[in-house]
């Protein structure tokens, strides 16, 4: 029986990761120790800082090129609601929310032998609240691996047939190009082709009619859109791969899928009306840039924008 004197039980909490017990300070410590690579997004201060996210979960985050069948409608439904949340409240957390998803949803999961199933995994992984998101930011920025040219013309155009898109897996094999260097000549090359506009360039650009009524879009347009984009098709600096879309507003996915389209409508009709928060216009209207090796030495720049916005 406790004394007035006995010192009280301190309260435990489970980890997420594993299913052993912590003080709140004792847990800090269990997961910087066997959890490195699970820390809680940290706070965003300004756009500034979330582009800089993006950038290093762009290079750094693998995810999957297919949701499973399982958790089609799950994720559509998730998806669904960060969009309305994006439109309904306007705030840029909710953006930020909506910029996440793809990285929060679909992260290639580690392999283990015991593991939950892939499509108990996505789904775990939609239910996380984006405010837990985990990632490693301290893992190492992806460089492309220097190889034999031959070796790595097979690896990209065996993948570029696991997507579906042959003529791509054809373009690759046929072509002369490679991966430039992962280096400042190569970034320096790349900024030359595609140097900072001055805010002055859009001064002289023509408007007919600022009051004229904007084009806003339909399901059906919204639809035929999703499904025209070829197989394979690669996903802006938010992650979110056109496939996914696809995926996601099948037949399989029923009455869930069509609420992502009436949602998607609503979104491509708020980016017609140029109502989208100026803050966010670099992120949903900017691209990567994939720069290739000329056979002459020079560089191609390729540029993957944002899926939304291509969409539109």
């Amino acid at each position: 029986m406790a004394t007035s004197n006995s010192p009280l039980p301190l309260s435990r909490v489970p980890c997420p990761h594993c299913s052993e017990t912590f003080t709140a300070r004792g847990l800090k410590c269990h997961m910087t120790r066997k959890h490195p690579s699970h820390q809680p997004t940290p706070r965003i201060a300004n756009n500034t800082d979330f582009f800089d996210i993006l950038s290093r979960l762009k290079m750094n985050t693998k995810t999957l090129k297919r949701i499973p069948k399982g958790a089609k409608i799950a994720a559509a439904e998730a998806l669904t609601s960060t969009i309305m949340n994006c439109l309904n409240s306007k705030n840029t957390d909710d953006w930020m929310n909506l910029f996440l998803f793809s990285y929060k949803a679909f992260q290639l999961p580690d392999k283990t032998a015991n593991g939950p199933s892939l499509t108990s995994k996505v789904k775990s992984n939609i239910n996380l609240d984006s405010s837990n998101f985990s990632w490693n930011e301290n893992r190492k920025h992806h460089q492309p691996k220097q190889s034999d040219p031959k070796t790595s013309y097979a690896k990209r155009a065996i993948s570029k047939l696991e997507d579906g898109d042959i003529s791509g897996a054809v373009r690759i094999l046929s072509s002369d190009e490679s991966f430039a260097p992962f280096d400042a000549s190569t970034l320096e090359s790349l900024r030359l082709k595609h140097p900072t506009a001055s805010f002055q360039s859009f001064s002289s650009v023509p408007f007919s009619n600022l009051n004229s009524a904007p084009f806003q879009t339909c399901n059906e347009d919204i639809l035929k859109a999703i499904f025209s984009f070829p197989s394979g098709s690669a996903g802006g600096i938010d992650g979110l791969r056109p496939q996914y879309l696809k995926d996601m507003v099948g037949l399989q996915t029923g009455a869930a899928g069509l609420k992502l389209v009436n949602s998607l409508t609503e979104l491509a009709n708020t980016m017609l009306r140029g109502a989208i928060p100026p803050t966010l216009c670099p992120i949903l209207f900017g691209a990567n840039l994939c720069a290739l090796r000329k056979k002459d030495g020079g560089i191609r720049p390729i540029a993957i924008g944002n899926t939304f916005r291509r969409l539109v």
